[in-house]
Protein backbone atom coordinates (compact mmCIF):
# COMPACT_ATOMS: atom_id res chain seq x y z
CA UNK A 1 0.00 0.00 0.00
CA UNK A 2 1.31 3.27 -1.11
CA UNK A 3 1.75 6.50 1.52
CA UNK A 4 -1.12 8.16 -0.79
CA UNK A 5 -3.74 5.33 0.19
CA UNK A 6 -2.72 5.26 4.12
CA UNK A 7 -3.17 9.17 4.03
CA UNK A 8 -6.45 8.85 1.47
CA UNK A 9 -7.77 6.25 4.58
CA UNK A 10 -6.83 8.48 7.24
CA UNK A 11 -8.74 11.29 5.65
CA UNK A 12 -12.01 8.93 5.13
CA UNK A 13 -11.15 8.21 8.89
CA UNK A 14 -11.05 12.20 9.93
CA UNK A 15 -14.01 12.94 8.11
CA UNK A 16 -15.99 10.44 9.57
CA UNK A 17 -15.07 11.32 12.83
CA UNK A 18 -15.36 14.51 12.55
CA UNK A 19 -18.99 14.44 10.84
CA UNK A 20 -20.08 11.76 14.46
CA UNK A 21 -19.34 14.55 16.35
CA UNK A 22 -20.56 17.88 14.79
CA UNK A 23 -24.02 18.96 15.95
CA UNK A 24 -24.58 21.15 12.86
CA UNK A 25 -23.15 22.12 10.02
CA UNK A 26 -21.93 25.42 11.38
CA UNK A 27 -20.20 23.48 14.34
CA UNK A 28 -17.73 21.41 12.20
CA UNK A 29 -14.41 23.20 13.39
CA UNK A 30 -15.42 22.62 17.20
CA UNK A 31 -16.30 19.37 16.31
CA UNK A 32 -12.91 18.55 14.51
CA UNK A 33 -11.19 19.75 18.05
CA UNK A 34 -13.41 17.06 19.86
CA UNK A 35 -12.78 14.66 17.31
CA UNK A 36 -8.82 15.52 17.72
CA UNK A 37 -9.41 15.20 21.16
CA UNK A 38 -11.31 12.10 21.40
CA UNK A 39 -8.59 10.18 19.21
CA UNK A 40 -5.93 11.78 20.73
CA UNK A 41 -4.45 13.45 17.26
CA UNK A 42 -4.09 16.81 17.08
CA UNK A 43 -6.46 19.36 15.25
CA UNK A 44 -3.87 20.28 13.41
CA UNK A 45 -3.73 16.87 11.80
CA UNK A 46 -7.63 16.92 10.98
CA UNK A 47 -7.77 20.27 9.62
CA UNK A 48 -4.74 19.17 7.37
CA UNK A 49 -6.58 15.83 6.34
CA UNK A 50 -9.67 17.83 5.64
CA UNK A 51 -8.17 20.95 3.71
CA UNK A 52 -4.84 20.69 2.58
CA UNK A 53 -3.65 16.88 2.34
CA UNK A 54 -0.32 16.05 3.60
CA UNK A 55 1.72 13.54 1.41
CA UNK A 56 2.70 11.25 4.56
CA UNK A 57 1.44 10.57 7.83
CA UNK A 58 2.68 9.87 10.49
CA UNK A 59 2.01 5.36 11.69
CA UNK A 60 1.22 6.59 15.48
CA UNK A 61 -1.48 9.53 14.14
CA UNK A 62 -2.90 6.85 11.51
CA UNK A 63 -3.38 3.95 14.08
CA UNK A 64 -4.91 6.46 16.18
CA UNK A 65 -7.39 7.31 13.62
CA UNK A 66 -8.14 3.72 12.95
CA UNK A 67 -8.97 2.87 16.22
CA UNK A 68 -10.69 5.57 17.23
CA UNK A 69 -12.94 4.90 13.47
CA UNK A 70 -13.16 1.29 14.83
CA UNK A 71 -14.53 2.26 18.10
CA UNK A 72 -16.95 4.48 16.65
CA UNK A 73 -17.53 1.73 14.22
CA UNK A 74 -18.54 -0.63 16.90
CA UNK A 75 -20.49 1.56 18.76
CA UNK A 76 -23.01 2.13 16.16
CA UNK A 77 -23.67 -1.27 15.37
CA UNK A 78 -23.96 -2.44 19.37
CA UNK A 79 -26.35 0.72 19.17
CA UNK A 80 -28.25 -0.22 15.88
CA UNK A 81 -29.17 -3.41 18.07
CA UNK A 82 -30.66 -1.78 21.26
CA UNK A 83 -32.83 0.94 19.58
CA UNK A 84 -35.46 2.54 21.77
CA UNK A 85 -38.97 2.01 20.91
CA UNK A 86 -40.66 4.31 23.56
CA UNK A 87 -40.64 8.29 24.47
CA UNK A 88 -38.85 6.93 27.83
CA UNK A 89 -36.29 4.40 26.13
CA UNK A 90 -35.13 7.21 24.20
CA UNK A 91 -34.46 9.90 26.83
CA UNK A 92 -32.19 7.16 28.85
CA UNK A 93 -30.46 6.60 25.73
CA UNK A 94 -29.83 10.14 25.09
CA UNK A 95 -29.03 10.63 29.11
CA UNK A 96 -26.56 7.55 28.58
CA UNK A 97 -24.98 9.12 25.46
CA UNK A 98 -24.54 12.11 27.35
CA UNK A 99 -22.48 10.64 30.11
CA UNK A 100 -20.50 8.68 27.40
CA UNK A 101 -19.82 11.60 26.05
CA UNK A 102 -18.05 13.03 29.45
CA UNK A 103 -15.86 9.93 29.52
CA UNK A 104 -12.10 11.16 28.25
CA UNK A 105 -10.55 8.57 25.73
CA UNK A 106 -14.25 7.24 24.78
CA UNK A 107 -15.35 7.39 21.06
CA UNK A 108 -19.25 7.27 20.52
CA UNK A 109 -21.23 7.93 17.82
Amino acid sequence: MSSSAYVEDAAEFAKALTWAEANSPGDYKNAMERAARKAGVSPGLLWRLRYRRPKIIDVADFEALGAAYEQRQLYRRERAEYAPKTALGRLLVRAIDAAIDEIPGVVSK
